[in-house]
């Protein structure tokens, strides 16, 4: 079982997002490839907000979306990716609007959770975990 914390982007619900960080098996940071200024407040807000507040996550995962709009991306694949490199998170594009590159996300997050669980059923004396995903 997971669950998933859709939280809003609005700077003004900032404050709640920490609250949820703690003990997360992936941040999910969405962007609109889209938006330059979309892409430009992961890397100056929510970046910054969970390497302050975020404890015991596994992974950070980039989602560029809106990939279905390619005629109007203003957010590089390439400047992405580098900075996910640069920053040691993963780096994912999809489309909420036709579906491309969910199934692709959806593993990576069963596989994610799956190893996770089998680490902490070791450490934990087999009691089973609840993994929780966040965006």
């Amino acid at each position: 079982n997971y669950t998933l914390y859709d939280t809003p982007g609005q700077k003004m619900y900032q404050d709640v997002v920490p609250l949820y960080l703690t003990g997360a098996l992936a941040i999910f940071i969405v962007f609109d490839v889209t938006s330059v200024s979309s892409f430009e407040s992961v890397k100056n807000q929510w970046m910054p907000l969970v390497e302050n507040n975020g404890k015991g996550y596994d992974k950070i995962v980039v989602i560029g979306n809106k990939i279905d709009l390619e005629y109007d991306r203003k957010v590089s694949s390439e400047d992405a990716r580098i900075f996910c490199i640069q920053n040691g998170c993963e780096y994912m594009e999809l489309s909420c609007k036709t579906g491309e590159g969910i199934l692709t996300l959806l593993t990576f997050v069963n596989a994610s959770a799956s190893k996770r669980a089998r680490s902490e059923k070791k450490k934990a004396n087999n009691k089973p975990q609840m993994a929780i995903l966040y965006r």
